[in-house]
C-alpha cells in the first residue's frame, strides 16, 4: 500500500506523493535516494518548529535552516542541511520531546520522562521531529557509521561524488545524535561530517540538527484490511479476508512494532510492510471481524 502512496509505475525514481520539494530523484533508489534541496517556502523554518514545542524563550541563537530531502527505506526524510541550534544539551531535547521521534519516553531520559511523538503541520503537509540516528543499537559501546541513518544521508553526500563540501553540511558543528554510550548512560554521541565524540547529557557543547519524517495523510476513500486469521502474513505473502471499510481522520495504519496493551489483547496486523512508514491512521480487525481503531499519537 505505501509503495503505490509513494511511487507511481515502473518509475522508481518518481514519487509524486512523496511530499513538498522535488519529486524526481537526483541519485539513489527508494532504497537510499536524494531529492535535492526544497524551497524555503515549502517547509517548516526554524522558528516554526521552536513554536510547534513551545520553545520560543532563551534560545535566539537559532539560524535559518535549508532542508535536503531523502527517501531510505522507502520512509522520506527531510534532513537540515546544517545544524540550526546550538550549543545545546541532549537533555534539552529529550524534554521538548525531540530525541526518539516515537510515541513513549525512549529508551532512555533525561530524569524526567517526556513523550517523545511531535509532530508539526505545515502547508497541509504532516511531519514526525526526530534526529538521525548514528549507531545500530542504543545503548552502544561506539558510534557505528556504517549504514546508519547518519551515515546513509548525511556523510554520503560528502563520499559519494561529493555533491556537498564539510563546510556546506555544517563543518566542525557536532550535531546531538539520540543514542547513548554503554559504558555510561548518562553521556551520548554526537558526531560532525568527520568526526565522533560523546557528551554528558546535561552538557551544552553540540547542536541540534533537526530531521523531519513526512507522514502521508491523503488516502482514497476505502482501504484493504486483513483480518486477525492473517495474523503471520507478510508484505510476500498474499492478502486473504480483505475488507474495505471507510477511512475517519482518527485512524492510522498499525505496525508490528506499535502493538501493546490497547489492543486489549487482540492481535492486530498491518496493510503493508514494517519498512512503510509514511501512515496516520490505524485500521485492526479483531477476532470477531469488527473495525476497531486504535489511537497511537
Amino acid at each position: 500500500m505505501n509503495e503505490l502512496l509513494l511511487g507511481l509505475g515502473g518509475d522508481t525514481d518518481y514519487f509524486p506523493l512523496s511530499g513538498p520539494g522535488p519529486v524526481f530523484l537526483e541519485s539513489g533508489s527508494a532504497l537510499y535516494g536524494f531529492f535535492g534541496e526544497v524551497p524555503d517556502n515549502e517547509m517548516p523554518t526554524a522558528w516554526n518548529l521552536l513554536e510547534s514545542v513551545g520553545w520560543t524563550e532563551n534560545h535566539p541563537n537559532y539560524s535559518k535552516v535549508t532542508w535536503l530531502k531523502f527517501i531510505y527505506r522507502h520512509q522520506i526524510y527531510f534532513v537540515a542541511k546544517t545544524p540550526i541550534l546550538g550549543p545545546i544539551s541532549w537533555n534539552e531535547l529529550y524534554e521538548k520531546g525531540l530525541v526518539y521521534s516515537e510515541a513513549g519516553y525512549g529508551a532512555y531520559n533525561s530524569g524526567i520522562e517526556v513523550d517523545q511523538y511531535r509532530v508539526i503541520d505545515f502547508n497541509n503537509y504532516r511531519f514526525q521531529i526526530g534526529l538521525l540516528k548514528g549507531t545500530i543499537s542504543d545503548p552502544s559501546d561506539a558510534f557505528r557509521g556504517n549504514n546508519t541513518e547518519w551515515s546513509v544521508l548525511i556523510n554520503s553526500l560528502t563520499t559519494k561524488g561529493g555533491r556537498y563540501t564539510v563546510a556546506q553540511l555544517g563543518g566542525d558543528k557536532s550535531s546531538i545524535l539520540p543514542e547513548t554510550t554503554l559504558e555510561d548512560t548518562n553521556k551520548h554521541f554526537t558526531a560532525t561530517i568527520e568526526t565522533s565524540s560523546t557528551a554528558n547529557k546535561d552538557m551544552q557543547v553540540a547542536y541540534w540538527r533537526p530531521v523531519l519524517k513526512y507522514r502521508y495523510t491523503g488516502y482514497p476513500d476505502s482501504v484493504g484490511l486483513i483480518s486477525v486469521e492473517a495474523v503471520n502474513v507478510t508484505s510476500e505473502q498474499p492478502a486473504i479476508n480483505l475488507k474495505e471499510v471507510e477511512l475517519t481522520p482518527e485512524f492510522r495504519l498499525l505496525r508490528p512494532e506499535d502493538v501493546n496493551a490497547n489492543t486489549n489483547g487482540t492481535k492486530p496486523i498491518l496493510v503493508s510492510d514494517v519498512e512503510y512508514d509514511m501512515v496516520e491512521r490505524v485500521f485492526v480487525v479483531t477476532g470477531s471481524s469488527e473495525l476497531q481503531p486504535i489511537n497511537l499519537g
